[in-house]
């Protein structure tokens, strides 16, 4: 999944895997990544996520297509997300939110996990 230009933002974004929602066991791994705090996208719903089809634009060239994520920051932004991540000590993890924009612009950076 390529990102479109985000100046000085996203530059070098990590891969987000996809789920297809027919695949065995796609609910089981949805979950866990949920609560791991790793990003999917999830695929294979037909009409379920129209909602989200102006936050993506076809690539250069026509080799599908390229998540925009102005447009996702413009209608999500606000909105407060959870963050999960390792304890200082590995015993556990340590649970905050923020909003959807200070995560992307901040953290969703390759290997930016600093927060």
């Amino acid at each position: 999944l390529a990102v479109l230009n985000l100046p000085d933002v996203l530059t070098n974004v990590e891969e987000v895997q996809r789920i297809d929602v027919r695949d065995p066991g796609a609910g089981d791994r949805v979950t866990m990544s949920r609560r791991l705090g790793i990003p999917v996208v999830v695929t294979g719903h037909v009409g379920w996520t129209d909602f989200a089809s102006n936050w993506l634009r076809d690539s250069i060239g026509g080799l599908g297509q390229v998540l925009d994520c102005n447009a996702m920051v413009k209608d999500l932004g606000d909105e407060m997300v959870p963050i999960v991540r390792k304890s200082y000590d590995e015993t556990g993890s340590l649970k905050e939110r923020m909003r959807l924009s200070r995560f992307i612009k901040c953290y969703w950076k390759k290997s930016n996990s600093s927060r």
